[in-house]
């Protein structure tokens, strides 16, 4: 299990920065607007956010789905105590939970729905791997995953500002999306029906939407 982790913007002091910097880099209210339409969440579904951050997306999947269970996972405690802020102002229902995506403490085949939005380029490529197997392992035969982070732009200028995550977060860690490859950690993770969408330009490169499905039982 993994034992440290990137804060959200790298340094612990600028958590406090994040949502703002996130809905101007990212445009995220588009965004997360497409996840929630992606994600489709149904009444009553059991729902996992992994890499939940400060909330934002689970209270729109609150909305979307006002009687959906909701759970957020995040290993940055001062991030999950500003995403309990915001869900309790907001009078929204969602449970928090302090965790590593290489050993989520889950149980088997829980979820019938995962999302993760701007997570994965934090992770290290074997990293990557592990979460993507825990994802599976969490949700049930023929739950939905749907997962947006950054990807190769098309715009070389766009290529260019990734630069500024790359040397935010790291570059070991982001050369899979530098690359436009995230998708086949899906593949080999045992996910099925993937599929890779239409991109969004936002200021610092480009973000990529895929959708998969783990297996149904044969």
């Amino acid at each position: 299990m993994a034992t440290d982790f990137i804060p959200a913007l790298r340094f612990a002091a600028l958590t406090p920065w994040y949502d703002r910097t996130v809905a101007w880099s990212t445009r995220e209210a588009e965004m997360k607007n497409r996840v929630v339409a992606l994600a489709a969440p149904r009444p009553g579904e059991r729902v996992l956010d992994l890499g939940c951050g400060t909330g934002t997306l689970l209270l729109a999947l609150a909305n979307a789905a006002p009687s959906a269970t909701l759970t957020g996972i995040d290993a940055d405690p001062a991030i999950l105590a500003l995403a309990a802020a915001k869900i309790e102002a907001a009078g929204a229902q969602a449970r928090l939970l302090p965790g590593w995506s290489d050993a989520l403490p889950l149980p088997y085949a829980r979820f019938d729905l995962a999302v993760s939005t701007l997570f994965f380029h934090h992770l290290q490529p074997h990293a990557k791997h592990r979460a993507v197997q825990e994802l599976r392992r969490v949700l049930r035969p023929g739950g939905r995953l749907v997962i947006a982070d950054f990807g190769r732009a098309k715009a070389g200028w766009r290529r260019g500002m990734f630069h500024l995550v790359r040397l935010l977060d790291g570059y070991s860690n982001t050369r899979d999306h530098a690359a436009g490859t995230l998708a086949s950690f899906l593949l080999d993770g045992g996910f099925v029906d993937v599929q890779s969408l239409t991109p969004l330009p936002v200021p610092l490169g480009s973000i990529d939407f895929l959708v998969a499905t783990r297996p149904p039982r044969p």
